[in-house]
């Protein structure tokens, strides 16, 4: 499975859509959603190969100014570390037009071939 697939599946339980890299919803309905994006690096080497990829995550939540997001910090926070990431530090992003919620966290894969 990939860290796209993993931080998908860990948050489409809340319902709102969830999109690697940039995204702006299209739907002017859509309040909420998340989006990810992360940089990797090989790790642990042995013959000029790392054993595992290790990847630095960062998830925006969006939501509007009035949404209470207390609750939804922490279940953010608690999904990502279920589906195998550290304990994410969130992070107030927010400004006038609404609420932004970086989520930071790492995760780590072992390389097999293939």
């Amino acid at each position: 499975m990939t860290v796209n697939h993993i931080i998908k599946n860990a948050l489409d339980r809340f319902g709102d859509p969830v999109r690697a890299v940039d995204y702006k919803p299209k739907d002017n309905n859509t309040e909420r959603y998340y989006t990810f994006n992360y940089t990797s690096f090989g790790t642990a080497f042995s013959d000029d190969m790392p054993g595992y990829e290790k990847y630095l995550l960062w998830v925006h939540f969006f939501c509007p100014t009035k949404y209470d997001s207390v609750q939804r910090v922490k279940d953010t926070i608690r999904a990502l570390h279920n589906a195998g990431t550290t304990w994410a530090k969130a992070i107030n992003a927010s400004d006038s037009e609404g609420q932004h919620i970086v989520f930071e966290c790492e995760m780590t894969m072992e390389v097999t071939d293939g």
